[in-house]
């Protein structure tokens, strides 16, 4: 809080005092305070002009980091939160590494719903800064948690887009993370759909490049297979197999 008012600690004291005797915060008895009910706190950040409530969460994010560099880890979700109200100014990056930094911390702690919120907050508030390619690359990460989480339907749309912002740029490395992204599930159009997506990419690999080509062809046989095209499935199989070995 001396953070953000940018004073001293102990000039904080008598604000904080005349708050606990009004009953708006409550002492937790760890040296921290907390709101009596959420109700306040929403009903304080509607009162705050907009230009106040910019400065202090660039000074909530800074602080945040500040205090937590050894964990940042812990708070990356709130400096996200606080530089997401910021873009609302046009300073749009910081809103999107941080929800991007906080996304792939929450996938590690396999909160994998949490990721997927993450990575639309940065789509969102990404805005004009973000390119075609950027855009497709968090659609594809969006896309990973959310098949960990077992959000199928949603995989898929956010593959579908990535792919095409991805063709639109010349990405076809994205194209190629897309069909890796999503397994073969026995839906017609599902399956036929990452198919094309590995022809695509297939054809525009270079020679070199066999480990990404062997994961590409043996995904390509899987979706033939279980589209019904088993013997279509036998040559990327064959073929997968031998550059694996």
């Amino acid at each position: 809080v001396a953070r953000l008012l940018d004073t001293s600690t102990v000039g904080c004291l008598p604000a904080v005092s005349q708050a606990l005797s009004a009953g708006l915060l409550v002492d937790t008895g760890t040296g921290r305070f907390r709101f009596t009910h959420g109700l306040v706190r929403t009903v304080l950040a509607a009162d705050t002009p907009l230009q106040q409530a910019v400065v202090l969460h660039v000074r909530a994010a800074q602080a945040l980091e500040d205090l937590h560099r050894d964990g940042l880890a812990h708070v990356s979700a709130d400096i996200a939160r606080h530089w997401a109200a910021v873009a609302i100014t046009g300073e749009r990056r910081p809103a999107v590494d941080w929800a991007r930094r906080a996304a792939e911390d929450a996938a590690r702690a396999l909160a994998y719903e949490e990721a997927a919120r993450l990575y639309a907050s940065a789509l969102t508030h990404g805005g004009a800064a973000l390119t075609a390619g950027e855009r497709a690359g968090l659609l594809l990460a969006q896309a990973g948690v959310n098949v960990a989480a077992g959000r199928f339907t949603e995989a898929f749309g956010a593959c579908r887009q990535a792919v095409e912002l991805a063709e639109d740029a010349g990405r076809t490395d994205l194209v190629a993370a897309a069909a890796l992204t999503l397994d073969a599930v026995g839906d017609n159009s599902w399956d036929r759909t990452v198919q094309g997506w590995c022809v695509r990419a297939l054809d525009a690999l270079g020679e070199n490049e066999a480990p990404l080509r062997a994961r590409l062809l043996a995904r390509l046989a899987e979706t033939r297979f279980y589209s019904g095209d088993v013997t279509g499935a036998d040559t990327p199989a064959a073929s997968a197999l031998t550059l694996a070995e």
